[in-house]
């Protein structure tokens, strides 16, 4: 049987270290061959524990009192202290909590099950329930995943769990409600440390040219224009929610804050604080309600203050159709075809540069996004706009702008990337993005005898994402960003390796 890897979870008894313990649950539950217990049907939310037929330990080497498998919850609470020792009492306890949505207590009783006994593999799974019951959705995948790939699964379960890891996908990526939980909340902070090439996203000019009608002047520049590589630190904190209204509407909250700073120059100080809310209408991201189509309205507010004096703001209205998303799955791939959602809409941005009013402008655009969540785990996603952005004054430099931007990202968790032998590296992220802007009328004169200026930027991200411990994940990754511009003065590039740690809860 090949390794199996497993995401840190929570502490089996107060004696024993937190990490410790899980990585041994782990490693009994991959080295189990078969199922031994039967569990009933549980709860639908987030994940479904499933019955299992095995052979269960005869009742006559158990104690009599724990032979009440189809007591009450209060029944089995009664005579848990003198159970303690039998993995089928204690499993079945767990399962009942989950059905009341008692997460965090079923989590210890199946804890001590599956310690007992490996084998049991609707524990398993209804462990895996009480992991997405307290939000720990990646611990929960990993499981259901390590479940799935054991070859003494019963083959009745592979669709099943498949649909789970669907679902736990999702559910680590909305914070999706469910209705015995109207309101889902979901909270990250995380501190990030880097070397880059430019962190400062200066220009590298030693000079400019002022091309004056007949007479080019070279200008020199200080050495604030020059790349100069160097460290920089960020730190961001978010809390998103997600409550469930009934009659298929749902209402997304998100704030989030952000800040940082160079060792390079004090002025490299900046501070960014975000605000949003969504009302959605009809079927919800996970494609459960009434009707196949949503309808989606958005606000959201932006602030951008630094120490070099730029103070920005925009508020932004959104609004657009929700519909399944058309995947053409089949035609690649053998797997079940991935829960997918499409969006297309308009923006709308009102953009304020109160440290430089003549750049401020007002933005229209339409934009489009499509997402899906593969039945093996995972995410694809896909988002296009394109707008034209007006300035608010006649005179701003190069007037009204054309804007278009394309963002692609793609996450494999370990085993879909990571070769035999390194199933614990990791999940790994790869981000692209490209981005354009032109301007219609000249910048200045004074640049290029007035040329007009065309902007395209590229950037890669590529990250490996390790779980330490419960909510918490180590960052490893590169950051690749270009900008080439017709204008010399708006070209410059920016490339770096960084580390971070985050939590999320």
């Amino acid at each position: 049987m090949r390794a199996c890897a497993h995401r840190p979870g929570r502490a089996f008894v107060a004696a024993t270290p937190r990490i410790a313990c899980r990585m041994l649950l782990a490693a009994l539950v991959c080295a189990s061959g078969a199922g031994v217990a039967a569990q009933p049907t549980g709860p639908s939310l987030p994940v479904q524990a499933v019955s299992e037929v095995g052979a269960a330990v005869p009742d006559a080497a158990r104690p009599l009192a724990c032979r009440t498998l189809n007591a009450s919850l209060e029944a089995l609470l009664a005579e848990v202290a003198q159970c303690q020792t039998d993995a089928e009492f204690l499993a079945q306890l767990g399962f009942l909590l989950n059905a009341q949505g008692r997460y965090t207590e079923a989590l210890d009783h199946l804890e001590r099950a599956l310690m007992l006994n490996p084998g049991l593999k609707g524990a398993q799974i209804d462990y895996a329930v009480a992991l997405a019951g307290i939000g720990d959705y990646a611990s929960a995948l990993t499981l259901v995943q390590d479940l799935l790939a054991d070859p003494a699964l019963p083959s009745g379960l592979v669709p099943v769990l498949q649909r789970q890891i669907e679902n736990l996908s999702v559910s680590m990526n909305t914070g999706a409600a469910t209705p015995d939980k109207p309101l889902r909340v979901r909270g990250t902070a995380g501190v990030q440390v880097g070397y880059a090439t430019n962190p400062l996203g200066s220009p590298n000019l030693s000079s400019l040219i002022l091309t004056f009608p007949g007479l080019p002047v070279e200008l020199p520049l200080d050495g604030s224009y020059l790349a100069r590589p160097g460290s920089y630190g960020r730190a961001d904190a978010s809390l998103s929610m997600r409550y469930d209204a009934g009659n298929d509407v749902l209402y997304d909250f998100f704030g989030g804050v952000q800040g940082f700073r160079s060792v390079l120059a004090e002025s490299s100080r900046s501070q960014q604080a975000e605000f949003a809310v969504e009302r959605m209408a009809g079927s919800n991201s996970l494609g459960n309600g009434s009707s196949p189509v949503a309808f989606y309205q958005g606000l959201s507010v932006l602030g951008l203050h630094t120490a070099a004096g730029v103070r920005y703001q925009s508020q932004i209205l959104t609004a657009g159709v929700e519909l399944p998303g058309l995947t053409g799955w089949q035609l690649f791939s053998s797997d079940p075809a991935p829960n997918c959602r499409s969006r297309v809409g308009f923006e709308a941005f009102n953009r304020e540069l109160s440290s430089n009013r003549l750049l401020s402008g007002l933005y229209g655009g339409v934009s489009g996004q499509w997402r899906c969540y593969p039945a093996h785990g995972g995410y694809w996603q896909l988002g296009v706009v394109a707008g034209r952005d007006h300035g608010k004054q006649q005179t701003r430099p190069g007037g009204d702008q054309i804007q278009y931007a394309a963002r692609a990202s793609r996450l494999w968790l370990n085993r879909q990337w990571a070769p035999s032998g390194l199933e614990r590296a990791g999940n790994l992220l790869v981000v692209a993005a490209v981005t354009g802007l032109q301007d219609t009328t000249a910048y200045s004169p004074l640049l290029d005898y007035g040329r007009v200026r065309q902007i395209h930027q590229f950037n890669l991200r590529v990250e490996l994402q390790q779980q330490l411990a419960t909510n918490w994940q180590l960052l490893w990754g590169v950051d690749w960003f270009q900008q080439k511009a017709t204008l010399r003065l708006f070209t410059f590039g920016n490339v770096g390796p960084y580390v971070a740690l985050r939590t999320v809860w």
